[in-house]
């Protein structure tokens, strides 16, 4: 991974060499769920994996990766017992049914079949809500870049929806708010969800790569810097590996 930039495919990158140790060796079948433009897929792929995509909504440009299959976010349109391996990246948090969908996965996946997921930390959202006047920068400028174009009833709406919510940090996934995902995001929390829907912690190692929200300077911390930053400040997030209980 280049170390030149810190973009959000390069955090995913590396994210990815980190985990690859605590996968199992292929041949083996690997659902990814969440898989966005299939960069990840991709690189399951490259290593040998037999692997299957889904999204509820697949980036547009989905083909310059990895082919994603759509679905509902609910039903996985598979029969039982068909992967040996379930491996999401920043996605569980976005779950509105997050024990519907564990049962799915337990159903999908095959007798000592596992779970592999990267999933935010409280160090992720803390220094998020931290560096969110970032954010307000860069949405200011855009909004005025906005307003110097010629006005349409569309845009009028748009930039009214920017300014409310520029203001104050959202909320990242589907519960609580920019302060109680302090604890949605915790380690104690996530093993927490996890045993409420039927599944077992049997791993949990820290990203060794700080980032936030806003990719704070993005430009100018590369990789390195970065790892250094996570040993001060914390990881962004870590990585689970659980089994169905």
């Amino acid at each position: 991974m280049s170390t030149n930039a810190c973009d959000l495919e390069a955090v995913r990158r590396f994210e990815f060499s980190e985990l690859k140790t605590l996968l199992p060796e292929p041949p083996c079948r690997v659902l990814e769920v969440g898989g966005h433009d299939g960069l990840q897929a991709s690189l399951l792929a490259a290593l040998g994996y037999e692997v299957v995509s889904v999204d509820t909504a697949p980036a547009a440009k989905q083909a310059q990766h990895f082919p994603v299959i759509k679905y509902d976010g609910t039903k996985l349109p598979f029969p039982a017992q068909s992967f040996e391996l379930i491996f999401s990246s920043n996605v569980l948090e976005h779950v509105a049914h997050f024990s519907k969908l564990q049962s799915e996965f337990a159903r999908v996946l095959a007798p000592r079949g596992l779970g592999l997921h990267v999933l935010p930390s409280s160090t992720w959202r803390l220094w998020t809500s931290i560096t969110h006047p970032v954010r307000i920068i860069r949405g200011g400028l855009g909004i005025l870049r906005r307003r110097m174009s010629p006005p349409s009833e569309a845009g009028t709406n748009s930039r009214t929806w920017r300014w409310r919510h520029l203001l104050f940090p959202d909320r990242h996934g589907e519960k609580g708010n920019a302060i109680t995902e302090l604890y949605w995001f915790s380690e104690f929390a996530w093993r927490r969800r996890f045993r409420q829907s039927g599944w077992s912690t049997l791993q949990v190692l820290e990203m060794p790569l700080f980032y936030t929200g806003q990719l704070s300077l993005g430009r100018w911390l590369n990789t390195k810097h970065r790892q250094m930053l996570a040993r001060v400040l914390g990881g962004a997030s870590k990585i689970y590996r659980v089994k169905p209980s």
